[in-house]
């Protein structure tokens, strides 16, 4: 099986050289990359690199306030590395009039990027499954006034208190894209909860179950990047390997 990479995960190696971060995530096996940055690289170059390498794009993580305030030059970049699902990764969350203002949002450009043939979806961070200072909870909002996709991450649902398997077969109809993390749960957000696949406490074994069984790209995300991002995600690469194997 083939499994996508979240760039974040080698962020170490990207803010250095975009480009040998993609190689390395190349050499260790990866087939797809999902981008949340262009570390301001030119995107021709961008696109030079992933045909050099033989990968291809399964996502975008974009940032809201450019996909929605710049549409046009941001979804032509996205188009030009084959960008086919664009992802609201950090959304305003935190009262009432946050979430109107992302559900118009939504409901506004989703049916432009379905014109282009990109799907437009959204990724809740643990906070997203909890009732706002309004008490309205983020990914219930979106799911009932929008027809946003979700990008599930198997860490964050596990870190809000949700039940992975009942959380995938809830957004089944909506989904095309996982996210699959370790790590252990936390008070604070110190990046070193992350965990490599199988190290951690997270139920990533229940989530890739699920993520199999209904058809979901699954995305490898790691991003403690202990002692580096690139071997961080070889050893996730390696427990999924091992896994299908058996």
């Amino acid at each position: 099986m083939s499994y996508g990479v979240q760039l974040c995960s080698v962020h170490d190696v990207a803010q250095k050289s975009l480009e040998d971060a993609i190689r390395q995530v190349a050499a260790i096996g990866y087939k797809e990359v999902e981008f949340f940055s262009f570390y301001k690289n030119p995107v021709d170059k961008v696109k030079g690199w992933l045909d050099e390498c033989g990968l291809t794009v399964c996502a975008y993580h974009a940032p809201f306030r450019q996909l929605f305030g710049q549409f046009e030059k941001t979804v032509a970049d996205y188009e030009m590395i084959g960008v086919k699902e664009i992802v609201l990764a950090d959304i305003l969350s935190e009262t009432k009039e946050d979430l109107d203002y992302m559900v118009a949002s939504i409901n506004r450009w989703q049916p432009e990027l379905a014109k282009r043939g990109i799907g437009l979806h959204f990724h809740p961070h643990a906070k997203d499954y909890w009732k706002n200072r309004d008490g309205l909870i983020p990914i219930k909002e979106l799911e009932e006034r929008t027809n946003v996709l979700f990008e599930i991450d198997s860490f964050w649902a596990f870190d809000a208190g949700e039940d992975i398997e009942e959380v995938l077969e809830h957004y089944k109809g909506r989904m095309k894209l996982m996210h699959v993390k370790d790590g252990i749960r936390h008070t604070d957000t110190d990046r070193a909860r992350n965990r490599v696949l199988g190290e951690g406490v997270a139920t990533v074994e229940q989530a890739l179950a699920k993520a199999e069984e209904l058809g979901l790209k699954i995305v490898v995300e790691s991003e403690s990047w202990t002692p580096s991002g690139p071997d961080e995600i070889k050893r996730c690469l390696e427990y999924l390997n091992k896994r299908d194997a058996k």
